[in-house]
């Protein structure tokens, strides 16, 4: 079954196959979360909540790439993966 994404190349945050990814390329579990954590290609590193399917934007800007240490979308990656 599908978590979260609708297939379409796009980084938008939202609830289950309402939200959208860009190539994600890695993927880990956050326990005390209950979390996963994505790095997607478009820029950015999305958290997606096993609660309730929410996809939020952890770190980073879609579509800004740089490397700028930060907080949140102050941060910049280029192409992260893994």
């Amino acid at each position: 079954s599908t978590l979260a994404g609708s297939g379409v190349a796009s980084s938008l945050d939202g609830f289950g196959t309402n939200a959208t990814f860009n190539n994600p390329l890695g993927i880990s579990f956050h326990s005390p979360s209950n979390s996963l954590f994505a790095s997607d290609f478009g820029h950015v590193i999305r958290r997606i909540s096993l609660s309730n399917s929410e996809v939020t934007t952890f770190a980073g800007l879609a579509g800004q790439s740089a490397l700028v240490d930060g907080l949140g979308n102050n941060a910049r990656f280029n192409n992260p993966f893994g």
